[in-house]
């Protein structure tokens, strides 16, 4: 019997600004379900793991975030871009496991 293995990620997104209000990746989840219910091996990588030190008892948090360039089109936005999420260096590590 063939044994199947499915990586699902969940990725970091860019933008202006971004909260965790108990963000969770669900259909990401509905789809790992129906792949162990048949027979994969399922992995979640979720680039959107909240920042533990700054966790409330609620469960809200802060994303880790890093500002990035923005593109040209966007230049004329005060606001500083950035990416929210695990750092490119967490993912590589998380892709090597």
């Amino acid at each position: 019997m063939k044994h199947f293995v499915a990586l699902l990620i969940n990725p970091f997104i860019y933008d202006f600004a971004a909260y965790n209000f108990w963000s969770k990746p669900l259909g990401l989840l509905y789809i790992g379900s129906i792949l162990r219910k048949n027979g994969f091996e399922v992995y979640l990588i979720d680039c959107m793991e909240p920042d533990e030190k700054t966790r409330k008892e609620d469960g809200r948090s802060h994303y880790l975030r890093e500002k990035v360039e923005k593109p040209e089109v966007l230049r004329g936005i005060e606001k500083p871009l950035r990416r929210y999420g695990i750092s490119e260096k967490e993912l590589r590590r998380k892709l090597e496991l």
